[in-house]
């Protein structure tokens, strides 16, 4: 019995090191809203749009969070919601180049469309997915020692 108690402290510290919490859905909810609102300034490329089913979609799929692996902060949500907002002013008034607090030459209807690409806003963008170089290795010297 005391020789498995190890192993349950090692199985224990590794689940630990594995959470499946959401990154800030709060925020996620914050900047999906504020695009659902900032979206009717760009009817071209939203035509048709219901900003209140917009809201409910991302009210549900915001419970995953950020695609983030970090949580950015309050400051860096607001700073990306302002984003969005001066995005639609500007399309509002047909005003391009749109000027961000960070980015000075932006389009607008492309922040609200695309804010991950802005500075603002850039920590939304997903990860890079994971290489998996050491099975390539693995197999390209497993290859090499055959010959």
């Amino acid at each position: 019995m005391l020789a498995s108690i190890p192993a349950v402290a090692v199985w224990l510290a590794m689940l630990a090191g594995c959470s499946t919490d959401p990154v800030n859905p709060d925020g996620c909810r914050q900047i999906e809203y504020a695009r659902c609102e900032a979206a009717l300034s760009c009817p071209t490329e939203f035509p048709k749009l219901d900003v209140d089913s917009c809201k409910r979609f991302y009210r549900d799929q915001c419970l995953h969070g950020l695609a983030s692996e970090e949580d950015p902060g309050q400051p860096r949500i607001d700073q990306c919601v302002k984003a969005i907002g001066t995005a639609a002013l500007c399309a509002n008034a047909k005003q391009e180049p749109c000027e961000l607090e960070v980015t000075k030459t932006a389009v607008a209807c492309d922040v609200i469309q695309h804010p991950e690409i802005y500075k603002e806003c850039e920590f939304l963008a997903p990860p890079p997915p994971a290489q998996l170089e050491a099975g390539v290795d693995a197999a390209a010297e497993a290859e090499a020692a055959a010959d």
